[in-house]
This record gives C-alpha cells, sequence and structure tokens, in this order.
C-alpha cells in the first residue's frame, strides 16, 4: 500500500466526523448528539476506516468517536453520566473495535502481499525452468542427430 494511501484518512477522518457532527445537529436539533440512535451512528467511521486504513485508522476513528460520545456527555450537560462506569462501555468499544477490525484488515493485507512476491517468485522460477527446457530440448535434438 502506498504511504499517501495509508496518509490520506488524516484528512478523511476529521471531515467525516465534522460532517456527520453536522448531520446530527440537522436532524436532532434539540437532543444530545445521537444518544438514543442505536446503533450509534459513529460506528460507521470506526467500521469505514478501520477496514479501509488498517489500525491506524481504526484507532484514529475509534478514538475520535469515543472522544465525541465523552464530550457530548460533558458538554450536554449531562455530568452525571461520566460517573457512571457503564457508560465507559460504549467508547471502549469504539476503541476495541477500531483496532481489532484494524489489525484484522493489515493482517490480511500482509498476507496479501506476501502471496504477491511469492507469486513474483513463481513467475520468475517458471521462466528460468523454461529457459532450461529449451536448452535441454536444444540438447536433445543435437544428440538425436549424432544417434541418426
Amino acid at each position: 500500500m502506498s504511504a499517501k494511501r495509508w496518509k490520506s484518512y488524516y484528512h478523511e477522518i476529521p471531515v467525516f466526523y465534522l460532517l456527520l457532527w453536522g448531520a446530527g445537529r440537522v436532524l436532532f436539533p434539540e437532543a444530545q448528539l445521537f444518544d438514543q440512535l442505536n446503533p450509534h451512528p459513529y460506528w460507521l467511521g470506526v467500521l469505514t476506516f478501520g477496514l479501509r486504513y488498517g489500525v491506524g485508522a481504526g484507532l484514529v476513528a475509534g478514538g475520535i468517536s469515543a472522544g465525541l460520545t465523552l464530550s457530548s456527555a460533558w458538554m450536554g450537560g449531562e455530568r452525571y453520566r461520566l460517573e457512571d462506569a457503564d457508560f465507559y462501555v460504549l467508547p471502549a468499544l469504539f476503541l476495541a473495535a477500531g483496532a481489532a477490525i484494524g489489525g484484522v484488515v493489515d493482517k490480511f493485507v500482509y498476507r496479501l502481499r506476501e502471496r504477491e512476491l511469492g507469486i513474483e517468485d513463481l513467475h520468475e522460477r517458471n521462466a528460468v525452468l523454461g529457459e532450461e527446457l529449451s536448452v535441454q530440448r536444444q540438447a536433445n535434438r543435437a544428440i538425436e542427430q549424432q544417434i541418426v
């Protein structure tokens, strides 16, 4: 994977969450940001960027999702929710899922690259064997001509 592709998520993730935040403000102006929606819309970012770019982007997206979830409770006047340990389950899941999904994708990409290198080696080997085969055939013809 090219470095440009890997680094593009630094721009895409903030834009995505800014658009998601804006959509939440437009669709639910009186309510807390996506508080009562299930599944939570922040999963979109975690899944999308984790699947697309791997563990780094998955962690960044999970961290932003967790941060937005915690900050919405803090800034929304519901600070009492921060005292409940159960409230931290969803932000922790955002981080864990981003890391797990990204890790699986990174492993898959690594295995694909290994297979590509293996295929390249096999092509090189086949070319060498093809050359050796043509040399053997020429030698075989020469021996046959000497015998006849």
